[in-house]
This record gives structure tokens, C-alpha cells and sequence, in this order.
């Protein structure tokens, strides 16, 4: 992939200020001949400001040849905070890298190592007797048996995993660059005890909690898994999101992972809810398992297949098909925009609704019923869906409070799909069950308006446990007081 700096294991800043007039042969020549370093060497990035400080060059060599990409602010946003001190190059770490890019100054990050010491003390009137007493300062455990990891350096490492999508073993090397080494082997069994001891009791909660809401929203991703039993390491595997609605209430976004996508695993994480409640999901089968909801469709999924269809050069043509059903498509999120420009209550959006939408649908059913294209494989997809969520278009209309699509569900997944594509797969079911609990905390979290690695740490200090009561676990629940007060 050209300029893909992600490849890179090692990052260096030229300090100083470097003149952005430069191009590749010159930004090389001061890499080999000032600061004596091979430019071509592979894997790795270089850095350069100019003496504005309001633009970079990065210099990276690929198999092909060289790549220089260039970024400059905007007056408005700022400047980079650049090392000054001239030929010299600083190695720094990715998350160094992140805090460079933010504005930051680039400080030597350290780890520190606590030493905790239990007391024992003996009764000075019976320590010559037969029964001596002796109290033990017992202390706080550790937070994982047999482990130096504090609360802190493990939401740290999962903070950088599953919000800065920074895989583990690019953590590990920024470790080793602090002169500490934590495989990561060590850092993904820290994440799965933490998460099967701690944030488990937590997540069922909120699992609790969430069924009891009246609308609910769904999407699903596929990962890989590398050692699932009975299953290749190729197969795929999935995700399941589900969370509450955009109706106003407190917001809990939870992940699911399970072997296979069908539908009975969406039913049987969905189990337990109040019958009635509102389910908007896309055109997805396998949702149909799902008993006891009202099953609404998105219109945005049905919106974008008419989209797809429409041939390039023909966007203003309004006798084609595919831009007569995305105008239809269109009509319904045009109202709705206008209901919340007027701040509208539940209770009138849904008379609006009937007055101005339900036409709308009627109509675009009795046209799509006149459908019968020859030719055009994206028009007849986009046929085939609108057909198959037919059944489910309009039950949105029977209450105020439902969403007209599922754009929710879809902005919710993509903190993990991003991740995805750095750290690629989940070796065992645990770790991937481990990682939907950390994002599921993490979202959630980031909903509540918390700062995440805050509340991680936050979690991990309190160690809510399997044996306490919901009322117990509602003081650590992202929107109780105390989490309020100490994650903002």
C-alpha cells in the first residue's frame, strides 16, 4: 500500500528544523550524511518539520522505492511542538508518535515499580507463651495472581489496544524502547483475566440493564479467530452490537462475540427482554429469529442499494429507476430532519409520521410492485432487499420514539472494525470474548461522555465482582456519581 506508515516498527525524528523545500534526495542526505543513519533502511519512518512548525515530511522506504508524504495545518488549528535541538534524530514510540501529532511535547515516558510491604506484628505480652498472636497486615491483592501489573498499566495497555487500535506487539516494542520487556504473550493474559474477573460482572450488568430498554438497535462485523475447535483458522467468526436506541436514555453499547453469524446467537443474547420492544437492524435474515420484538428496518441500508444502482452520469436523470427510489428513500429522512429542527416531541413525530411518511411508503411499495427489470445486477439488488424488508418498513410508524435507521449501530461498530485492521485477528474464543468485554466497557464509557482509559483504570481499582448485588454494581456503572465525578 503506498505510504503506508503503519508497516513501520521504528519511528525517528529529525530535530531541529529541517527546509521544507527539500525533496526525497535531499531529505536523504541528511539522514546519511548528517545523522550517519540509511534512509533506506527498512520498516522505518523519518520526520522532518519545517521552522513554521505548522508542517512535517515523513520520508519512509518501501520495497518499490521511496515515499515522502507531506501535512500542513491550517492557520487556525495550531503548530507541532518539534524538538529542537539540530542533528539529532530522537527515536520515538507510537503513542510518542500520537502526542506528536496531537501538539504534545515529546517527553521519555517511564515506568515505575512500587514495592508493597505487609507488616506482621506479635503480642508482646504473649509472644513467650504457648498460643503467640500475631495480626497480619494482609494488604490488597494483587490485581492479577503471580503479576506486577497495576490497574494502571493494564487499562493502559488496553486503552492503547481497543481506543488507539495499537496492536500488542507493536506495544511490546514500545516496551522494550523504555527498557522494560512485557511480552505479548503477558499482556493478552493480563487482558482476559481482567476481563473474565472483572469487567464480566460489570458487562452482565449492563446486559441486565439494557434488556429492559423499549428500543433497541443491532449490527454485526466478522473477525477471525485463529483457534476456534472444530473450525479452520480461515473461518469467519462475528460480532454481534447491540445497543440502546437514540430515544434520550441513558446510553449502553455492548459486543458479543460468537462462532458463526446465525441468527439464533442474536436471539439468544436478546433473550429475556420485555416483549414489544423495537429491534432496528438491516436486511439480515437471521434477525427473523428473533422472537418477541417489533423488527424495524433502516431505511439508510434500503436508501443506499437505490444509490449504488444508479449508473454514473445519471444522478439527475429522474426517469430511472434507481434515482425515482432514492428520492423516495430520501423523502422520509428530509421529514425527519424537519421534526428535529422543530424539536418535536415523541408523541407529534408520530402523528407527523402517519401524516407525512406512511403516503411516502405506500407509494414506493405500489411503484416497486411495477419493477421488473431485465438487465442491471445493482438495480435488481436493490429490489431484492427493499422486498426483503418489506414486512419490516413500516413498523418504525407505530411509536415516535423509533429510529428511522440504524446509523447508531453502525457508528458504534466502527471503533472495532478500525481496530480490526491492525491487530487483524483474535488468537483463542477467550481473547476474542476478552476484547468484546473491553470494548463494550470502552464504548459505553466513551457514550457516557468519560474519559476511557480513566474509567478502565476506574474498573479496574474498584474490581466490581461476581458477587455483588446490581445495586452494588450501579456505583460503578458508567453514569453512576462516582464514575462521573472521578473518569470525566
Amino acid at each position: 500500500m503506498l505510504g503506508d506508515i503503519t508497516v513501520a516498527d521504528e519511528i525517528y525524528v529529525i530535530c531541529g528544523y529541517t527546509d521544507m523545500r527539500k525533496s526525497i534526495d535531499g531529505l536523504c542526505a541528511v539522514v546519511k550524511d548528517q545523522l550517519n543513519m540509511n534512509p533506506s533502511r527498512p520498516n522505518a519512518i523519518y520526520l522532518f518539520c519545517g521552522r513554521r512548525s505548522d508542517r512535517i515530511k515523513v520520508l519512509l522506504h518501501e520495497r518499490e522505492g521511496f515515499v515522502l508524504l507531506y501535512k500542513r495545518l491550517d492557520a487556525n488549528v495550531g503548530k507541532y511542538r518539534w524538538p529542537r535541538n539540530r542533528n539529532e534524530v530522537k527515536p520515538i514510540t507510537w503513542r510518542q508518535f500520537d502526542w506528536l501529532m496531537s501538539g504534545l511535547e515529546i517527553e521519555q515516558p517511564k515506568l515505575e515499580r512500587i514495592d508493597y510491604y505487609a507488616t506482621t506484628y506479635e503480642c508482646p505480652q504473649c509472644k513467650e507463651t504457648e498460643d503467640p498472636r500475631f495480626i497480619k497486615d494482609e494488604g490488597t491483592p494483587a490485581l492479577i495472581p503471580g503479576s506486577y501489573a497495576s490497574s494502571g498499566l493494564a487499562a493502559h495497555v488496553m486503552y492503547y489496544k481497543y481506543v488507539m487500535s495499537m496492536p500488542l506487539y507493536r506495544q511490546e516494542k514500545d516496551f522494550e524502547h523504555l527498557g522494560v520487556k512485557i511480552s505479548r504473550t503477558t499482556m493478552a493474559s493480563w487482558i482476559i483475566y481482567c476481563a473474565e474477573n472483572y469487567f464480566l460482572p460489570m458487562y452482565e450488568y449492563l446486559h441486565r440493564k439494557l434488556l429492559k430498554r423499549r428500543y433497541l438497535m443491532a449490527d454485526e462485523t466478522p473477525i477471525q479467530v485463529l483457534k476456534e475447535e472444530g473450525r479452520r483458522p480461515q473461518s469467519k467468526s462475528y460480532v454481534w452490537l447491540v445497543r440502546t436506541g437514540d430515544n434520550g436514555g441513558i446510553p449502553i453499547i455492548l459486543y458479543n462475540y460468537t462462532p458463526t453469524r446465525a441468527g439464533s446467537h442474536a436471539a439468544a443474547f436478546l433473550a429475556g427482554a420485555d416483549p414489544g420492544y423495537y429491534l432496528m437492524v438491516d436486511g439480515y435474515k437471521g434477525y427473523n429469529k428473533v422472537p418477541e420484538a417489533q423488527r424495524c428496518c433502516c431505511w439508510a441500508h434500503i436508501r443506499r442499494y437505490w444509490l449504488r444502482a444508479i449508473p454514473k452520469g445519471h444522478e439527475k436523470d429522474y426517469t430511472h429507476p434507481a434515482v425515482q427510489g432514492f428520492l423516495y428513500c430520501n423523502k422520509l429522512f428530509e421529514y425527519e430532519r424537519s421534526y428535529r429542527e422543530k424539536g418535536l416531541s415523541p408523541k407529534q413525530i408520530y402523528h407527523r409520521r402517519l401524516k407525512d411518511q406512511k403516503p411516502v411508503i405506500e407509494a414506493f411499495l405500489s411503484w416497486l410492485d411495477q419493477l421488473h427489470p431485465e438487465s442491471g445486477d445493482r438495480l435488481i439488488k436493490a429490489i431484492n432487499y427493499s422486498n426483503g424488508c418489506r414486512p419490516f418498513m413500516m413498523n418504525y410508524l407505530k411509536d415516535g420514539a423509533c429510529s428511522l435507521s440504524n446509523n447508531l449501530s453502525e457508528n458504534s461498530i466502527r471503533p472495532l472494525v478500525v481496530g480490526r485492521k491492525n491487530w487483524l485477528f483474535c488468537d483463542t474464543p477467550a481473547g476474542a470474548d476478552a476484547s468484546m468485554k473491553i470494548y463494550s466497557m470502552i464504548e459505553t464509557a466513551k457514550a457516557n461522555e468519560l474519559d476511557p482509559l480513566k474509567y478502565l483504570s476506574f474498573l479496574l481499582e474498584h474490581r466490581p465482582g461476581a458477587e455483588m448485588s446490581d445495586e452494588e454494581l450501579e456505583q460503578f456503572a458508567p453514569w453512576s456519581k462516582l464514575a462521573q465525578e472521578t473518569c470525566k
